[in-house]
């Protein structure tokens, strides 16, 4: 993943004061240059995310995509998905709890 000039000195600035408050990382984190660069640098061949929707998929009007998104990490208005919920029996969970896998 390429890197942006301000990340990159934030990063910097970051490991010499670890101590001090960061209070604008989602600007940084919602550049939509940075954001297009690790569209990008995702394989294509990898299996569709959470939201069933592949890399080509996305690729289709990815810049109303990538302008929504920064928008929406910037405002703090953005929600990811969750992930799918699965209900387990008591017996299930407690095998779970003492090291053996779901089924």
């Amino acid at each position: 993943m390429r890197m942006t000039t301000e990340l990159i000195h934030f990063t910097q600035w970051a490991r010499h004061q670890p101590q001090a408050q960061y209070n604008a990382v989602m600007g940084l984190l919602g550049n939509p240059e940075g954001l297009m660069d690790s569209f990008e640098a995702q394989p294509g061949n990898k299996a569709a995310g959470i939201d069933k929707v592949s890399k080509a998929e996305y690729a289709q009007g990815v810049e109303e995509r990538i302008k929504a998104l920064s928008v929406g990490l910037r405002s703090l208005s953005y929600r990811p998905q969750p992930g799918s919920a699965r209900l387990y029996s008591q017996e299930q969970w407690t095998a779970t709890a003492i090291g053996h896998t779901l089924l």
